[in-house]
């Protein structure tokens, strides 16, 4: 029997792989020809395979052959340790990129809340907290999603992957299966709405006692049935939409404990059909584990395998005709563990589609090798979509999408200033565009920004439009927000009126308490703006060269008023340090508040003499009148001149 070239020997092992393709530039084809490209997992016995060639792969069509045109061997480097040293703080500055298949795994955990009871989202939050912090690697993308709730966070970083465990620890269940305590399910007034009729017979008489009719209750009930199938559905849309744009493997793990199908429900097949367009595979779990139907501690009957047919017949539906599975094992993240080691290796495979009408294609994807296990999709859809469901413009999909647009290249970042009597602290959000050498005059764009705080709060919106005047530097607009302490997520998107290009990137922050001894995110800059009052030119880049100039600029809040004088009294100093050791200071000196009131310091001073590297800007202020302070510190960087 021939052996795989090579078989991972566990799933940490991955790391010390390396794909070919990671120096390969996916291939490009004519106009009009529709290349259809699927992600193929091969094992054996539950171990990845890798070092296979196009040469081992066999695709049909119907029963056809179809050449494969294109072959990406796809292993993920993925770090020996699980992520995230306690201490990690959000990055100070976020940079549209798209990520090679190579460089990170994608999961989506789709929490389904309406159809989840408070003690079986108790059953899956907890071991999925142990799961993420024991398995998730740096490099790992990981999107949560509750829809009622209208949860969403993405993790990348070893900051975002600290929320996520709080994410996941407030998620609860809405679901109260029977209310009534009448033992009927969703699957028997399905049944008695759709085959045993709705009628109704009125009281005889005028005295007569109203009794409802069984059958008007069961189509109630059925009603509000499909109602919680809707937004469940919705949800699950919303959630393939906005992974849809990576090239790698997707995995989405819906967590629920089912929902009947529907005779009459057209929006089962519109996820279905949206879910294989995108080459997203849905993998369903039951937390509640596999029982024998007898009651469980919450009194409700536990799932057995003749309700993945009856009240969990949709959803088994939505899993199987994606090319997802089926878990209703006692190990709720059983499933999520086979698709973080599916998602380390795998082939990215490519064929031309037959000619023929636009539709469902059926497809079989074989190995040239005996004793593996191949999962790839079972058909594709082929041709563009009969009707376009598309929630909104590009730039309005943009929002909801996990991975960015980069057709024009942007960085983001956060400035803290001021808070209100509410609390609410003005939050400016500045986005840094590169100039366009394709474009000779003023460019004109959209700027929209939707911030997500982490406790699950309303979302805050923010539209405008930008006029970028022509020139050989980077240009950086401004939109300030007012938003609670916390951490938020906000994504952030371009648009070009002209062009349709998009940009875009998704920025983590936390938003500082506004109460007390404070200083505002200062502002550092290698020249000043040509203006009446210095102040330094807003750049989000923190490299300056050997010899140039840097200048800081900061504001203080919260210091107290003398009694007397009903004026504050503060200092403030500075120190440059290397590795530890102070290079560079200056003495505290008093801030004088400014006709305004305002307590502005702005420092400048030359670099010469200063190697090359990294270092820290240590700010430091004292309130004489309160007798407290505080220091903040920025990183920059040195390069030679």
């Amino acid at each position: 029997m021939s052996r795989p070239a090579s078989v991972l020997a566990s799933a940490l092992a991955l790391g010390s792989l390396h794909s070919h393709a990671s120096a390969q530039t996916p291939p490009t084809f004519p106009a009009g020809v529709e290349l259809v490209r699927i992600d193929v997992v091969v094992l054996d016995h539950g171990t990845p395979v890798t070092g296979l060639t196009a040469a081992d792969f066999e695709i049909t069509e119907n029963g056809h052959p179809r050449e494969i045109v294109s072959f990406e061997p796809i292993v993920v480097h993925v770090p020996a340790r699980a992520v995230a040293p306690e201490s990690a703080a959000p990055a100070r500055i976020s940079e549209s990129t798209v990520r090679a298949p190579e460089e990170n795994r994608y999961f989506l955990i789709f929490f389904d809340d309406v159809h989840l009871s408070a003690l079986s989202a108790e059953r899956t939050r907890a071991p999925l907290v142990r799961f993420l912090q024991r398995e998730t690697r740096e490099g790992d993308w990981v999107t949560v999603v509750s829809p009622v709730a209208g949860v969403k966070w993405t993790a990348r970083t070893a900051f975002e992957h600290q929320q996520l465990i709080a994410v996941i620890q407030g998620l609860k269940g809405l679901l109260v299966r029977d209310p009534f305590k009448d033992k009927t399910s969703d699957f028997e007034a399905m049944r008695t709405a759709e085959y045993a009729g709705r009628d109704y017979k009125p009281p005889p008489g005028p005295n007569s006692t109203f009794h409802a009719s069984p059958d008007l209750i069961a189509y109630e009930r059925y009603e509000l049935a499909k109602r919680r199938i809707r937004q469940s559905l919705g949800g699950l849309v919303d959630a393939i939409q906005s992974i849809a744009g990576f090239r790698g493997r997707k995995s989405l793990i819906l967590y629920s404990e089912g929902f009947v199908r529907s005779r009459d429900m057209p929006e089962y097949d519109q996820t279905i059909e949206l879910a294989r367009r995108a080459h997203v595979a849905v993998y369903f779990v039951d937390p509640r584990g596999l029982t024998s139907g007898r009651p469980m501690a919450d009194g409700e009957a536990g799932p057995s395998l003749i309700q993945l047919d009856t009240e969990a017949g949709g959803t088994s539906y939505v899993a199987t005709a994606t090319g997802g599975r089926i878990s209703i094992s006692n190990d709720a993240t059983a499933l999520l563990h086979e698709a973080m080691v599916e998602s380390s290796a795998y082939y990215l495979l490519g064929f031309q589609s037959s000619p023929g009408e636009p539709g469902e294609r059926k497809l079989k994807v074989r190995v040239r090798r005996e004793g593996l296990t191949v999962r790839a999709p079972d058909r594709y859809i082929a041709g563009e979509p009969v009707n376009d469901s598309r929630p909104g413009p590009p730039a309005v999909q943009a929002l909801g999408a996990v991975s960015d647009a980069a057709d024009i290249p942007l960085r983001v970042s956060t400035l803290f200033l001021d808070a209100s009597a509410t609390g609410e602290v003005t939050t400016t959000v500045a986005v840094e565009l590169e100039q366009d050498a394709a474009v000779s005059g003023e460019r004109h764009l959209n700027l929209l920004v939707e911030a997500h705080p982490l406790d699950r709060g309303e979302p805050v919106r923010d539209t405008s439009e930008l006029s970028i005047p022509p020139g050989d530097r980077s240009a950086v607009a401004t939109r300030d927000l007012h938003l609670r302490p916390g951490v938020w997520q906000a994504r952030v998107v371009v648009r070009d009126m002209e062009t349709e290009r998009l940009g875009s990137a998704l920025h983590t922050f936390e938003v500082p308490a506004g109460n007390g001894l404070r200083l505002s995110s200062p502002i550092l800059a290698a020249e000043l703006e040509a203006s009446r009052i210095p102040r330094p030119r807003l750049r989000l880049d923190r490299h300056y060269r050997s010899g140039s100039a840097l200048y800081c600029q900061y504001r203080v809040f919260g210091a107290a008023l003398d009694a007397t004088t009903q004026h504050p009294r503060v200092r403030a100093s500075y120190a440059i340090l290397r590795a530890g050791h102070v290079i560079k200071e200056g003495p505290p000196s008093a801030i004088e508040p400014t006709s305004d009131g305002q307590l502005l310091r702005l420092l400048g001073f030359g670099l010469a003499g200063f190697e090359p590297g990294d270092y820290a800007l240590v700010l430091s202020v004292t309130d004489d009148v309160a007798g407290k302070s505080c220091a903040i510190d920025e990183a920059f960087t040195i390069i030679p001149g």
